[in-house]
C-alpha cells in the first residue's frame, strides 16, 4: 500500500485523511477485480468527496512517495503509469535524446511501455509539467479513447492518425495539435506538438515551468509535448 509522505505538502497536518483515502481507492480497485475504466481509479465514477480528493492529489507533480520517506526508482509523477492504473495521466515536455537546451529543467530519463498488448518499450528523456486544473479530466476522457486499442503495435494507418488528431479537437482545449509528431502516437503515449497555443491550453500559467516554456525557443525538431498513460497490458 503507497501512501503519501507525510512531509508532502498535500499531507502537512492531514496526513490520516490522505492514508484512508487511498485505502479506500485500493479496497474499490480490490472489489472491481480489474483495472480498467470501471474500476476505482476512474475519477469519473467516485463519489464527489473522493473525486475531489482525487483530482486535488493526482494534479499536483510530485504525486506519491512511500512511507518511509524514500523516493520510488522511478519518478514519483510516473510510478502510477508504471504499474498500469488507468486514470492517472500525466503531461510531459519530451525529448528522444539528450535535451541540448532548456538544462534548467529537471529532465530524467524514463522508459515507458507502449502499444498496448505488443508491450514494447520507449525510452525518452522528460520533465513532468505542471496542468491546468481543467484538463486533467481531459486527459482520462483521451485515455479512455484508446485504451485497449493497441495502437502503435504495427504501423499505424491514416484512420488511426485522424480519429487522434479529431479525439485531441473534440477533447483538449482549442490550440493543441498534433500536425508535426502525430506519427509518435501509440497506446499509453499520446504525442502534441509542442507549441505556445499548446502551452497555454495544457501547463498551470501559475508554475515556474511555464515562464521557462513561455519565453524559449520552441525547437519542434528537439521538443514535443506528450500525455503518458497506462498501457493495458
Amino acid at each position: 500500500m503507497e501512501v503519501p509522505y507525510e512531509s508532502h505538502p498535500h499531507c502537512v497536518g492531514d496526513w490520516q485523511r490522505w492514508y484512508a483515502f487511498l485505502c479506500r481507492l485500493d479496497q474499490a480497485r480490490i472489489d472491481a477485480q480489474a483495472l480498467d475504466y470501471d474500476g476505482a481509479y476512474n475519477a469519473m465514477l467516485m463519489t464527489p468527496e473522493d473525486r475531489a480528493m482525487y483530482l486535488e492529489f493526482m494534479e499536483n507533480p510530485p504525486r506519491f512517495q512511500e512511507i518511509a520517506g524514500e523516493s520510488f526508482r522511478v519518478p514519483a509523477w510516473l510510478h502510477f503509469i508504471q504499474q498500469e492504473i488507468v486514470g492517472s495521466p500525466v503531461l510531459v515536455l519530451a525529448s528522444k535524446s539528450s535535451p541540448p537546451s532548456l538544462h534548467q529543467l529537471e529532465w530524467v530519463r524514463i522508459k515507458i511501455q507502449i502499444d498496448g498488448n505488443a508491450c514494447n518499450e520507449l525510452e525518452i528523456f522528460a520533465v513532468n509539467l505542471p496542468i491546468q486544473k481543467c484538463v486533467f479530466e481531459k486527459f482520462i476522457a483521451l485515455e479512455r479513447n484508446f485504451y485497449q486499442s493497441n495502437i502503435g503495435w504495427d504501423q499505424n494507418d491514416i484512420s488511426d492518425f485522424e480519429f487522434y488528431r479529431e479525439s485531441l479537437r473534440q477533447i483538449l482545449p482549442s490550440g493543441v495539435t498534433c500536425n508535426k509528431v502525430g506519427h509518435w502516437l501509440r497506446e499509453a503515449f499520446y504525442p502534441i506538438d509542442f507549441t505556445r497555443e499548446g502551452i497555454a491550453a495544457l501547463v498551470d500559467e501559475k508554475s515556474e515551468i511555464f515562464d521557462v516554456l513561455e519565453f524559449a525557443a520552441l525547437d519542434q525538431d528537439a521538443y514535443f509535448l506528450a500525455i503518458l498513460t497506462a498501457n493495458c497490458d
